[in-house]
């Protein structure tokens, strides 16, 4: 990401990366809720 100059393209990439570490983030937490015994959400 350092490599891009694009203001416009280097949004779009922040977004995807903030989404995907979000989703990560939520099955992580879902997976240790689980193994806890307790109900997600």
């Amino acid at each position: 990401m350092a490599a891009t100059f694009d203001r416009s393209e280097r949004a779009v990439l922040e977004e995807g990366y903030r989404r995907d570490r979000e989703r990560i983030t939520s099955e992580r937490d879902a997976k240790v809720a689980k193994a806890r015994g307790a109900h997600p959400g």
